[in-house]
């Protein structure tokens, strides 16, 4: 192989998570490829997570900062990193042995690639699920496929990405304003000037943990920002169909999940928005006229809709 002596530095952020992080490592220590530095940026934990660490030693570079976010957390292994290819993995998820080596195939015959990507394994609740690429187009460029997911599923997790280090150079690092949405704002930055490669195998395990309310309740601050940052970026999608329909989807999607909070009020204000990009969606119609239902006539109509399954 071509890249078998090219260092691979895996970034590893982490917040109180001593009790899985050692699995996350040992993952990567176990990987068919050996030529790794491994960097965990521990983002101010209040937990045991670097007495955990202790028994790995001189195998892994542990940096401590004051808390900052995920984002801030990747940009210092990014720039603290040696190799010249980065991978990110989270500290409570896993990859197969052969995931590096895989990738780094790929990129041997696809060299000015900016971003490779694998399937992956999503686990919640013991239950385990498949993902693959749900994209038209799995690979290449990949900017206006990655628009079209947004606020459906996003067909890349970010612990399947290897990123050329010179491609954060050019294209700047995490965007550490976005509470959510930063891998997306990140890759949609990379689609818009390098191609992206997709290894169909099933590399990684990752474990998906529900949304806490204050993420539900005030998403604005993450996607929609992500979104309103690349149009400052790419002022010519700004009023693009893709870019309103991003927009619509991520609206009723929270609005959805506000609306099964019982949050009604405030998920009719995200019904109105959704209606705003895309006036032809229905769903949204029905969803905000049922937001002033009481709660009675709207157990009602779920008995209902059970019964008839529809």
């Amino acid at each position: 192989m071509k890249n078998r002596d090219s260092l691979v530095s895996v970034i590893i952020p982490t917040y109180n998570r001593a009790n899985v992080v050692q699995k996350a490592v040992d993952s990567v220590l176990d990987q068919t490829y050996k030529n790794t530095e491994i960097i965990i940026v521990d983002d101010g934990s209040t937990d045991n997570t670097k007495q955990a660490l202790l028994p790995y030693g001189s195998r892994i570079k542990y940096l401590n900062k004051k808390q900052g976010g995920v984002s801030s957390a990747r940009n210092l292994g990014i720039k603290k990193a040696a190799g010249e290819y980065m991978a990110f993995l989270d500290s409570d998820d896993e990859w197969y042995p052969e995931k590096l080596e895989k990738q780094l195939k790929y990129f041997e015959k696809n060299p000015n690639h900016g971003m490779v990507y694998t399937s992956y394994e999503q686990i919640s609740n013991d239950v385990r699920q498949l993902c693959y690429s749900s994209a038209q187009s799995v690979e290449g460029n990949l900017f206006n496929e990655i628009l079209r997911s947004f606020g459906i599923n996003l067909f890349i997790a970010t612990p399947s990405i290897m990123i050329r280090k010179e491609v954060f150079f050019d294209i700047g690092y995490y965007n550490e304003n976005l509470i959510t949405g930063e891998d997306i704002e990140l890759y949609l930055r990379i689609a818009r000037k390098y191609s992206i490669g997709y290894v169909r195998d099933v590399l990684v395990k990752v474990r998906k943990c529900a949304d806490n309310i204050t993420k539900i309740a005030y998403p604005e601050s993450g996607i929609v920002n992500a979104l309103k940052n690349i149009c400052d970026i790419y002022p010519e999608f700004k009023n693009s169909s893709d870019m309103k329909n991003a927009l619509a989807r991520h609206y009723m999607r929270k609005g959805k999940e506000l609306f099964n909070w019982d949050m009604k009020e405030h998920a009719a204000s995200f019904f109105i928005n959704a209606l705003k990009f895309n006036p032809y969606n229905i769903g949204a119609f029905l969803y905000l006229f049922a937001s002033y239902w009481p709660n009675n006539t709207i157990n009602s109509a779920r008995k209902i809709k059970r019964i008839l399954k529809i």
